[in-house]
């Protein structure tokens, strides 16, 4: 018996986090499989990188097929900051190269109750995902409190719930030292000045240097 949907789901969430946090980026990742988020946008695994939100439906393959719900499949059609992912079946140590043994989706096929990676035309790799993910060609840019308020309900309340924020510290490439903690980032009331603060002066050196203002990648 190979490993479980849960089983995959984590180390997915272990190997997508080491990277974007070896690369740079401030990395928040939760599941929410069975609960009112899912329900509702489709994913089963919420990130936040930098100031981007990216969500992924794991699935499990059993002999090479996949099970697909047509409610969840519409859903994530419909949220375009998510994406399938559809490891292939693995085992023992093969699981640490799961990042380059899925394959992620759009959802941009014909849906049918149990699908094999040939029935899916528009399935990308990793390193295509992470690319567009660091030049903000996928995921959804949240950078302020109305970016999440046009969030769905149950999205904003597992924000909130779970402490995710959004906040580009790409040290890498901007060269920036923050010194102060991501409760104090959250709690915008009351340090309003150092997010202001920090937000203008990423700002001012990304315009500078003609670079993206969601990742800091050259124009």
């Amino acid at each position: 018996m190979g490993p479980t949907e849960a089983e995959y789901a984590r180390r997915l969430i272990d190997k997508i986090t080491t990277y974007f946090r070896y690369e740079g980026y401030a990395v928040n990742a939760q599941t929410v499989d069975k609960s009112k988020t899912e329900t509702s946008t489709g994913t089963d695994i919420v990130f936040s990188i930098g100031t981007k939100l990216w969500g992924i439906q794991a699935k499990r393959p059993n002999n090479k097929k996949y099970s697909l719900d047509l409610k969840q499949h519409n859903n994530i059609k419909n949220n375009t900051w998510i994406d399938y992912a559809f490891p292939e079946e693995l085992h023992g140590s093969e699981l640490n190269n799961i990042l380059h043994r899925t394959h992620f989706s759009r959802g941009k096929f014909t849906f049918k109750k149990q699908v094999a990676l040939l029935d899916i035309k528009d399935k990308e790799s990793w390193s295509d995902v992470a690319e567009k993910i660091k030049s903000c060609k996928k995921g959804k840019i949240i950078e302020s409190e109305e970016d999440i308020k046009k969030l769905s309900k149950e999205l904003q309340d597992f924000i909130k719930t779970e402490g995710f924020f959004f906040y580009n510290v790409n040290i890498k490439e901007h060269n920036v030292m923050l010194y102060v903690t991501s409760i104090e980032l959250l709690n915008v009331k009351r340090y309003p000045s150092i997010k202001e603060k920090i937000g203008y002066e990423r700002r001012q050196l990304i315009e500078k240097e003609k670079k993206c203002p969601h990742c800091g990648r050259p124009i």
